[in-house]
């Protein structure tokens, strides 16, 4: 089990022992009444801490408690999110939703409004001397004209720039699989919708809790995509379009890693979307340790307040460069909660 279910179980079984220690004894002394056996007595306290774990058991999660120190002071949490391609009911099954009810501030990575193709294709456009369907090539071309033509106009799409693409392509591919995976029909150019991120935002406003950004600025967390090289998101845009069974079932695996919350599984899902490509592998690992850097001071002084809860991008958490490897090097008390992944209620 995570740490502290592990504790709480641990203690709840010596509870149980020690009561029924005390029951043994009063038993046997109660003149006249029938003396227990030692292996009665065995049978009956092992059925009893059976129970108590049995109870004390939570699902696996990736979500971890977060604390200052030894004491009293009030926990914040971290936890693994998908921007598209989950629910927060995923996330956080029950009972750990609980926590939503002690959280006071909700903190993400950044406004996802300001990511939606429609907040993005105006402001990013490619330069007067570059037109996207000469860098994808006809047969890329066609098949983005097929995904996007009834969204936006031949003119328009072809002087959006790679990367802005690339990201909503990526999440059509997700739609596709979340449709392959619940037996429904594909809708052509349908981009996911499902995201733990925008669900626990929606939850926050609804609710009236603070939210706070990492990247309070948009524009920030854009430059980063930005300060990739062309030439990687058109050849990320390429095979997207030109090789759809392999991006969707990278998307699919990137899905079943999350459900199964297990963190090497979802870390070698992460690695999955770039391993056939040595270049774009060393790109998305310096995005990883370039946003965990940055959002790591942010992230700590939200922790040290008590009460938050901080959602990050599961790939960016969970790597080796990421943010939670850094979280374990600012003495913070930080506790997985859950059973371990695979295991099943006792």
């Amino acid at each position: 089990m995570g740490a502290e279910p592990s504790a709480r179980s641990r203690a709840l079984a010596a509870g149980a022992l020690a009561v029924t220690t005390l029951l043994g004894a009063a038993w046997g002394c109660g003149g006249g009444q029938q003396t227990e056996s030692a292996e009665e007595r065995e049978a009956r306290e092992a059925a009893l801490i059976r129970q108590q774990l049995h109870d004390s058991w939570t699902p696996p999660v990736l979500l971890w408690r977060v604390t200052v120190g030894v004491g009293e002071s009030t926990p914040s949490w971290v936890m693994a999110a998908l921007p598209y391609g989950a629910t927060l009911h995923d996330a956080l099954p029950a009972p750990h939703d609980a926590i939503l009810d002690r959280t006071t501030h909700v903190v993400a990575e950044v406004d996802p409004g300001a990511l939606e193709l429609p907040a993005l294709y105006e402001s990013y456009r490619l330069s007067r001397r570059d037109r996207l369907d000469r860098l994808l090539g006809a047969g890329a071309w066609a098949e983005l004209r097929t995904e996007l033509g009834q969204l936006l106009p031949e003119a328009t799409l072809r002087t959006i720039r790679p990367w802005v693409l690339a990201l909503h392509v990526s999440r059509i591919r997700m739609a596709e699989a979340e449709a392959d995976a619940d037996q429904r029909r594909r809708v052509a150019g349908a981009a996911s919708t499902s995201s733990v991120t925008s669900e626990l935002i929606e939850f926050a406003r609804t609710r009236g809790t603070e939210t706070e950004w990492l990247d309070a600025d948009p524009t920030t967390y854009i430059a980063d995509y930005e300060a990739i090289e062309q030439a990687h998101w058109v050849l990320t845009l390429r095979d997207e379009l030109e090789s759809m069974d392999a991006a969707r079932a990278r998307m699919e695996h990137l899905r079943t890693a999350f459900a199964s919350r297990d963190e090497s599984q979802v870390r070698a899902a992460c690695a999955e979307v770039n391993a056939n490509d040595p270049e774009a592998t060393l790109q998305a690992h310096t995005l990883i340790g370039v946003r965990a850097q940055r959002w790591l001071p942010e992230v700590e002084r939200q922790l040290r307040r008590g009460g938050a809860l901080v959602a990050i991008d599961a790939c960016t958490l969970l790597a080796d460069n990421g943010v939670l490897a850094l979280l374990y090097g600012t003495g913070l008390r930080i506790q997985r909660l859950g059973a371990p992944p695979g295991t099943e209620r006792p």
